[in-house]
């Protein structure tokens, strides 16, 4: 069984533990997800939370990497080794290109980060992270389908705070993040980070160059934060951001797709779902001769990425009487991004695409908050954004056709929305919750494709404008203070668009429209143990309709990229999550997601009854930490594991676009002073040095290349810390 090691251990603990299975208490984990501080198990809501400690000890280093302890949550790159796309219980949106909002809603100090290739930043100098799931609209300044997950630094406080961090590890890789803040004045407030990511050697090998340390990182971020409180009853955040990655590019896993004797395409093991170079090659006659994912003949050699993002965000609270907080959020980002990716994996210049894109994205929250010791609390907010991408991607297809072709598109986006949520109580036992969102979404966009050789020039303008009113009920029943029992229904909405792919033929430029979720969930929340122990469940039923997909084509003898309205689906899952302290030293935790997908009504027969892709069926994530003194330190062992089901990366579930289930198991250990300042660790990823595919990507009929990325081998490292 996947999941019998976790159970005996358990068991084990119950035997050798009795006595102090009561013992501990769990301290509370305060959240802000409905924008006031409450206790995560006070909110009929399902939320994975991490604190400043979880986000140190587990190695989260970029947004994705929370999905490995998320159960139910799946991320994936796109465009090498970034630009990653979040699916949650099933639900996100399976397209790469940089004009699309994604299905779950992306929050860095509640300002919104509107499109998937901003999401590639560094996680810096945070406080908490909160992971909400199912549909959100009526609490947030953006609607989104999948949930929403937000990402709070640390703000600047009056007393000095310094902390630092340096660690060295696998592929000559260097890391340092570091922090000081305190008073400046009687009513201000500062704090500078700053966190960098060098690894200098690497993994993979590309043999065309005799380079055995391919894909060399350099990334950089900081961030400087000022809180001014001239008065009691008034305070302004403002935080201003920057990004730096100038990598190398990341090696993709070639695969062949013609047959070698007849030419046709995929060639009969690849439609069977297995990848078999020789047999297999592409149109130049190259197939990769050997079965390591980390390997191959790659014609970009380095200097793919030169990418920067800056922003500016400014959080306004004035506590007004009667309980009242009026607060505005105001954001502006720029996001640069000229990136050379080898899409062909091969020794030709057959798709090697640079991605060229500006985005500017502008938003502004108002909100009114109540938080009063009464029966009633309640929400209201407005809610507007402005942004425009302006993207071109040149696929570089000079060995192929002798040209460079043109993908460009211009989109301008403008979003109006107001909202609310309440919570009343009805009695000592019963709760009612419920919010509500009217959202007014308009798209301008040019966009098309030109490969002069190939007859292709193609171009569309168009606009799409929506209306739509979501929200949310609940009732919630408290049959002690350690019980909370609920049950929700939501609907989640997100806008109609545009593709952002090669589009040889003017069908694939038409627009998509707009796609609803429908959530059903029932759960509890219940403490055990005398506050030993935590177990939060629930199950829930997601009715999808016109859900919004991207796959592949063949139009003319080349591949075209759809985004279509794919049909309806429908969802079926449970989840849990445990927290246990079963003895003063340890601390356990565990969580599971299951659950089932499937189109279960469209009018394309390739989709009809098909898996939802990037959704794995099961997922698994534990949790162990022992702590012991030792002389006059503290020392912490810790291991993690995660595991995630077999899937399919496209919509029509191609079998050999697929992913094998896998498990990850991480460890690391630690001595610290007794004070908590110094600490010295030592670590290790992916400790079984588990091949794992991430990504796949189908680009049959054009010129034989497609890929699948995998992710990072084994890694160790060491660390020492220091906070005061």
């Amino acid at each position: 069984m996947k999941l019998s090691r976790f159970a005996c251990l358990i068991i084990t603990l119950f035997l050798v533990f009795p006595e102090a299975l009561i013992a501990q208490v769990i301290e509370e984990v305060l959240v802000t997800a409905q924008k006031r501080e409450q206790n995560l198990q006070d909110i009929s809501l399902t939320i994975s939370a991490f604190d400043e400690e979880d986000i140190k000890t587990f190695g989260f280093g970029q947004p994705g990497d929370i999905a490995a302890q998320s159960p139910g949550v799946y991320a994936k790159p796109t465009v090498g080794d970034q630009n990653p796309v979040f699916t949650i219980r099933g639900i996100g949106f399976n397209d790469f290109t940089p004009i699309q909002n994604p299905g779950a809603g992306i929050y860095v100090n509640q300002v919104i980060v509107p499109y998937h290739p901003m999401m590639s930043f560094q996680l810096l100098d945070l406080q908490r992270v909160e992971v909400l799931k199912g549909p959100q609209g009526t609490l947030y300044g953006r609607n989104s389908t999948a949930g929403a997950i937000n990402f709070i630094s640390r703000k600047p406080t009056r007393d000095l705070d310094v902390r630092a961090n340096a660690g060295y590890s696998s592929y000559d890789t260097w890391e340092f993040e570091g922090a000081i803040g305190g008073g400046l004045t009687d009513t201000l407030a500062g704090r500078v980070a700053v966190s960098t990511y060098q690894r200098t050697g690497g993994y993979q090998t590309n043999r065309l160059s005799d380079d055995d340390e391919y894909g060399s990182k350099d990334r950089t971020s900081t961030r400087g934060m000022l809180s001014w409180e001239p008065s009691g009853n008034f305070e302004a955040l403002i935080d201003i951001h920057a990004g730096f990655d100038k990598s190398d590019p990341v090696a993709l896993e070639h695969l062949a797709t013609v047959d070698a004797v007849t030419f046709t395409e995929p060639c009969a093991p690849v439609a069977a779902g297995m990848r078999a170079e020789g047999p297999c090659i592409n149109y130049g006659g190259y197939f990769d001769p050997d079965d390591d994912p980390f390997s191959g003949d790659y014609s970009v050699i380095d200097g793919g990425v030169d990418n920067k993002a800056w922003g500016v965000s400014a959080t306004l609270n004035w506590e007004l009487d009667n309980g009242l907080t009026l607060t505005s959020v105001t954001g502006y980002d720029r996001y640069f991004r000229n990136q050379l990716q080898d899409i062909d994996a091969s020794p030709f210049v057959f798709i090697d695409v640079t991605f060229n894109d500006k985005t500017w994205a502008f938003s502004q929250e108002l909100r009114l908050t109540s938080d009063t010791p009464g029966n009633f609390n309640w929400l209201a907010g407005v809610f507007y954004s402005n942004d425009s991408v302006d993207a071109n991607q040149l696929p570089d297809v000079t060995d192929l056709i002798g040209e460079v072709a043109v993908i460009s598109n211009f989109q301008d986006s403008e979003s109006v929305a107001v909202f609310g949520h309440f919570e009343l109580e009805l009695s000592e036992l019963w709760q009612i919750i419920g919010g509500i969102r009217y959202t007014h979404e308009e798209k301008d966009w040019t966009g098309g494709s030109f490969a002069g050789v190939l007859g292709v020039n193609t171009q569309n303008t168009a606009s799409v404008e929506n209306d739509d009113v979501s929200g949310t009920i609940g009732l919630e029943y408290r049959p002690s203070d350690d019980w909370l029992l609920y049950g929700t229904f939501s609907k989640g909405f997100r806008s109609g668009g545009f593709p952002g792919g090669f589009a040889p033929v003017a069908a694939a430029l038409e627009p998509f429209q707009e796609e609803t979720v429908f959530s059903y969930e029932g759960g509890f929340k219940a403490t055990l143990l005398e506050g030993a122990m935590q177990l939060n469940a629930a199950a829930y039923f997601y009715d999808w309709r016109d859900l919004q997909t991207q796959f592949t084509e063949a139009r003319g003898g080349l591949i075209s990229l759809f985004l279509t309205n794919a049909g309806d689906a429908e969802i079926t899952g449970v989840e849990a999550e445990l927290k246990w302290l079963p003895v003063e030293q340890l601390e356990l935790r565990a969580g599971i997601n299951w659950n089932d997908t499937e189109i279960d009504k469209s009018d394309d027969p390739r989709l009809q009854g098909k898996e939802l892709a990037n959704a794995p069926e099961l997922t698994f994530n534990s949790f162990a930490r022992y702590s012991f003194p030792a002389a006059s330190y503290q020392a912490y062992i810790q291991m993690d594991a995660s595991y995630t089901d077999d899937r399919f990366f496209t919509s029509d579930n191609t079998p050999v676009f697929f992913g094998d289930d896998y498990w990850l198991v991480n460890a690391r250990v630690a001595l610290r002073t007794q004070d908590d300042r110094w600490e010295l660790a030592g670590w290790v990823k992916n400790l079984t040095d588990e091949e794992y595919r991430l990504e796949g990507f189908n680009q049959f009929g054009f010129s034989g290349d497609s890929y699948h990325y995998y992710g990072e081998p084994r890694t160790a490292g060491v660390s020492i810390s220091y906070q005061y």
